[in-house]
């Protein structure tokens, strides 16, 4: 039987040794919290003790925080403010209760890095299991070295590494949703399935995403959603037990959401009020547009795509405008710098995804072992966060996190089917390519969104008056020491 290097290193069951993970936890650790220190602790005039406040009123059976503490970000109701970030945050600042001065003890940078490490353990143990379920081949090998690598090195856990509440909120919602797609995969290619077990981890997961970040939580629900209708329309019903323990748990969750959405916006179903937030309040356009466009447009997906995967928007024209000025002013909200696209920073999950859709249309939607309807009713779900990124009415980097949850599913079943296919060749060179590149323009992502200021760009940028805005950069890099 052919052996390759990951055979001949970890025995034949195709496991990876005990040390990998928690080797790879460490090192993520200590190079992402390398990462977000040198530019970030100590550069914030204020802390960031919004989820501070949060718990401090959660511990009194209160829903409202310190103005001083929300600052812009606050609602103001009934004389009361309140933030609209899920409670998970704050309720992981638990541990610090019992240290003196604890309120004043700002470890948002700190809970990025936890939050990221965690994610890419998910992920790794997600690669894992996808190799144990392949045959052993020079290409399962190289794709498993090269897709660890660019957990470690790149993507989602690299290029958003910024302390700021707003990341802080995004990054604990990805860790949920990676544990999400880690259990969708084990369901997907074990031989048990969808297990009881398997179900309510994956409830758990997207309960806790729903009470950190909504798009996520909604995201997560609905991909849960749809794959119960499929198992119980595909199996006669799902087992009675299993059926109401996993609904009972997504329930429960929404019902805690729908609990703490009254109390501070007195509506169940707000997670929050644009009418009262301080910042709306304060700017005179902005509730008018809403008004007429909505949080929420279809006619905003055209420049999402542009903004995600294609970025020309920042390009200043001969007037000295923005190329979209018209559209940006009309429509949007916000448009924050840097620009960016996934057919660079993350070509390797976007190449395996590419890869997945190929061979569903070539094979008539069958992968061999795999209950594809499951994993479809699975990737709907996952579209929705994207899909409402493309139609918000803000567009930043960090809502680039919300299509992860698609990408990541479809590039480690894009592996699954091209690794079970015996005839697929070992690309060494373009896998690695890819690798390389998405990882070499994570950092660089990483270095403009750390000199990046938030709020809208064309703020800035048409008053650089350069078609690249270099000299945005060059100014912020001047102005913290670089």
């Amino acid at each position: 039987m052919e052996r390759d290097i990951w055979t001949s290193v970890f025995g034949p069951s195709a496991r990876a040794p005990s040390w990998l993970i928690p080797t790879c936890a460490a090192l993520m650790f200590a190079y992402y919290f390398g990462l977000i220190a040198h530019s970030e602790v100590g550069r914030s005039v204020y802390p960031e003790l919004q989820f501070n406040s949060m718990l401090d009123h959660l511990l009194r059976g209160r829903f409202d925080v310190d103005a001083d503490a929300v600052g812009i970000e606050g609602y103001v109701r009934d004389g009361r403010v309140y933030a609209y970030w899920g409670v998970i945050p704050a309720l992981l600042r638990i541990v610090l209760v019992p240290i003196p001065g604890w309120r004043m003890i700002d470890v948002t940078a700190l809970s990025c890095v936890v939050a990221a490490t965690l994610s890419g353990v998910l992920k790794i143990s997600a690669i894992l299991e996808v190799r144990r379920h392949v045959p052993s081949s020079a290409f399962a090998t190289t794709m498993v070295a090269a897709l660890i690598v660019s957990v470690l090195f790149g993507g989602s856990n690299v290029q958003y590494l910024r302390a700021s509440v707003y990341q802080e909120v995004v990054f604990w919602a990805a860790a949920f949703a990676s544990a999400f797609v880690l259990f969708s995969v084990r369901g997907l290619l074990r031989n048990e399935g969808f297990s009881s077990g398997i179900l309510l981890a994956m409830a758990c997961s997207a309960g806790l995403a729903l009470l950190t970040r909504v798009s996520t939580g909604l995201g997560l629900y609905a991909a849960a959603g749809l794959l119960l209708v499929w198992l119980a329309a595909r199996r006669g019903g799902v087992a009675q037990r299993r059926f109401v323990a996993v609904t009972s748990v997504l329930l429960a969750s929404a019902l805690i959401a729908g609990v703490i959405n009254q109390m501070r916006f007195g509506n169940p179903l707000i997670f929050q009020n644009v009418y009262l937030n301080v910042a709306n309040q304060s700017i005179p356009n902005r509730i008018p547009q809403l008004e007429q466009y909505g949080i929420f447009n279809l006619s905003r997906a055209w420049y999402g795509l542009i903004y995600y995967f294609f970025p020309i928007w920042f390009l200043i024209r001969p007037d000295g405008r923005l190329e979209f000025a018209e559209t940006d002013l009309r429509l949007i909200d916000v448009t924050e710098m840097p620009p960016s696209s996934f057919f660079v920073t993350d070509l390797i999950l976007l190449g395996l995804s590419a890869a997945l859709a190929w061979i569903l249309i070539r094979n008539k939607l069958h992968i061999k072992n795999v209950d594809t309807g499951a994993m479809i009713s699975l990737l709907t779900g996952l579209t929705i966060p994207a899909m409402l990124m493309l139609t918000f009415t803000a567009f930043t980097m960090r809502y680039r996190m919300e299509f992860y949850l698609l990408f990541d599913l479809g590039a480690y079943m894009g592996f699954f089917a091209l690794a079970s296919d015996v005839g697929t060749p070992n690309r060494t060179w373009t896998v690695w390519s890819a690798v390389i590149i998405g990882v070499i323009a994570s950092h660089a992502m990483l270095l403009l969104y750390q000199l990046s200021s938030f709020g809208p760009a064309h703020l800035w940028l048409e008053q650089s008056q350069t078609d690249w805005g270099h000299v945005y950069y060059w100014r912020l890099a001047k102005m913290f020491g670089l």
